[in-house]
């Protein structure tokens, strides 16, 4: 039990840790590779879901919004 309870605070710890830094990046900009119609990673190889570019391309995005453990992102001005 003690094991168990352990392991679920250090994963509940991570989660929080994840949803700061994710939300940390919100107003930033980033260069999105884009991986499959729609999703990429940024430097940071963080998830993004973007609505531009062709896999293999590198799109240069403002991040806007976070959705659960993935950010959303739209094209640079």
């Amino acid at each position: 039990p003690v094991r168990k309870d352990r392991a679920a605070r250090l994963r509940a710890a991570g989660e929080d840790a994840l949803g700061r830094y994710l939300s940390g990046r919100i107003g930033t900009r980033a260069n999105v590779l884009v991986e499959t119609e729609g999703f990429g990673r940024c430097e940071h190889y963080a998830p993004v879901a973007i609505g531009i570019g062709a896999p293999g391309e590198i799109v240069p995005v403002e991040i806007v919004a976070v959705n659960g453990t993935t950010l959303t992102g739209r094209r640079a001005a």
